[in-house]
């Protein structure tokens, strides 16, 4: 059961085949073609995980990225990656030209303007799905009723720089250098030192304390919502 699992949730399109589980001929793929950046679906599920207080702000909302390529991209893909992407898929399309098509040459096909329109159209959806900082620059700005600091701190995100082209996913060879590189990284930034030292308190707090989110009220008690 537990390989089914694995099976299914990294079946990454021109790396591994799509699942087909054998009792439901139901099909799978990778989980990041859908959701590369899954924290709407996390905060949807803690919602109905905890209904009593799905009206409240989180104590925290942590996403965790997995690096970029420099400062400039602020996280987001890379426009030049688009054209080694469009290679890629590509290369995994299987073409069966009709007739017409084959009096034109399959070369001439792929250079047919219908062909090259709908490619882009693919590889521009594809960096969208894969753009998980823009993900969760659209969350925010959804998510969050007012510009209050109390408010924004509750949502944070780490993504670290790398400073040179993220590997691919079957580069594994490089999977040493590049936990180096995430290490030094946040070692020697100091706004990311200070960031995840934020992070960790108010995680500790949460357990621990009680946060005032209302204001005091008198009555026949005190009561004061939190």
């Amino acid at each position: 059961m537990l390989l089914d699992r694995l099976r299914a949730t990294s079946a990454a399109p021109s790396y591994f085949k799509p699942f087909v589980k054998e009792d439901t001929k139901a099909g799978y793929l990778d989980g990041a073609l859908y959701h590369n950046n899954p924290v709407r679906v996390a905060y949807h599920e803690s919602k109905l995980l905890w209904p009593d207080i799905q009206d409240c702000q989180p104590d925290i909302l942590l996403s965790i990225g997995t690096a970029h390529n420099g400062v400039e991209t602020n996280g987001s893909a890379e426009p030049y990656n688009r054209r080694w992407r469009r290679e890629e898929i590509t290369s995994d399309i299987i073409v069966t030209p009709s007739r017409r098509e084959r009096k034109l040459g399959i070369g001439e096909w792929f250079k047919n303007a219908e062909f090259v329109q709908n490619l882009n159209i693919m590889v521009n959806r594809v960096d969208n799905i894969l753009n998980s900082e823009q993900i969760w620059i659209n969350f925010k700005n959804d998510t969050l009723s007012s510009r209050e600091e109390s408010e924004i701190r509750r949502y944070q995100r780490i993504n670290p720089k790398l400073g040179y082209r993220v590997p691919r996913l079957d580069d594994k060879e490089k999977l040493e250098s590049l936990q180096y590189t995430i290490r030094e990284n946040l070692r020697d930034n100091e706004p990311y030192r200070k960031k995840i030292s934020r992070i960790a308190h108010r995680l500790v707090a949460s357990s621990f304390y009680f946060e005032r989110i209302g204001q005091r009220k008198y009555g026949s008690g005190y009561v004061c919502d939190g």
